[in-house]
């Protein structure tokens, strides 16, 4: 699956448009670690974001609304020659669906989770 096949089930399953490519972030399961590997810019964060991660077979959609987190830095490792968010959401074990990328403080991203397909 990719993002745009992503995006357009989401969006079917809403019976609407709400996800873009603007407002959208999508990962796959990385192939060497077991995890979804995913740089977010700081901006998405200001509006509705919404995360969408690939499983095999299925999707997890994230919905974080505006604002969730007004001192990034102090949630998440920023990558500060990207302006970007970097993320490593585990994809299984007992730290699934936390941020384990070392700089974080092990964000639980389950109270984001708004449909799961299988």
């Amino acid at each position: 699956m990719n993002r745009s096949q992503a995006i357009e089930m989401v969006n079917d399953h809403l019976r609407d448009g709400v996800l873009t490519s603007d407002n959208t972030s999508f990962a796959s399961v990385n192939r060497s670690k077991s995890v979804w590997w995913i740089n977010i810019s700081t901006r998405k964060f200001k509006s509705e974001l919404h995360i969408l991660l690939a499983k095999n077979p299925g999707l997890i959609w994230l919905r974080i609304e505006a604002n969730t987190f007004p001192c990034l830095e102090n949630v998440f490792r920023i990558r500060l020659d990207k302006d970007a968010v970097d993320l490593e959401i585990a994809s299984g074990g007992s730290q699934y669906m936390c941020d384990i990328k070392s700089g974080g403080v092990g964000y639980d991203f389950r109270p984001h989770i708004k449909y799961e397909w299988s």
